[in-house]
């Protein structure tokens, strides 16, 4: 008789050990294991930080880091979580990399438009007495009058 493999024991057939431990934090850093002996930590961070030169994102491109141990440690203020992942991701890219601890802070940029908006009852609320288009026709609705007032 042919037994078939239960759910449970393909799921530990194909992955034996969990990818990331429970306690550790996804975003913040990655580690592929030890460090080669025979990597320069100078060498590793002209490798990163030509990573991150590469970019299209220019606050990717702003982005500090340095290279102790092999660890190599970002820093600097992104607009987006997605901008802090694109920068990690970018310095994984590199073989000499090993471990990476991203301390770059998140900072949503302002409002773009800051101009204080009109308050209730001030001149931008009431109604314009004649509004001109483009080709000189009135296109605005005049008080006790038509749509198509006299021209």
């Amino acid at each position: 008789m042919i037994v078939a493999p239960t759910r449970a024991e393909r799921h530990t057939k194909r992955n034996p050990e969990p990818r990331f431990a429970p306690s550790q934090p996804i975003n913040s850093t990655w580690d592929r294991g030890a460090p080669s002996p025979s990597i320069d930590d100078d060498g590793m961070g002209l490798v990163v930080e030509r990573h991150l030169q590469m970019s299209n994102y220019g606050p990717v491109r702003a982005v500090r880091c340095s290279v102790v141990n092999g660890v190599v440690t970002l820093f600097g203020t992104l607009p987006s979580y997605y901008m802090k992942q694109v920068a990690q991701t970018l310095v994984c890219r590199g073989e000499l990399v090993f471990r990476v601890e991203n301390l770059c802070e998140v900072v949503y940029p302002q409002q773009r438009d800051s101009s204080p908006t009109p308050s209730c009852g001030s001149e931008a609320d009431e109604p314009r007495s004649s509004t001109k288009g483009r080709l000189g026709h009135d296109v605005g609705v005049q008080e006790g009058s038509s749509k198509n007032a006299s021209r």
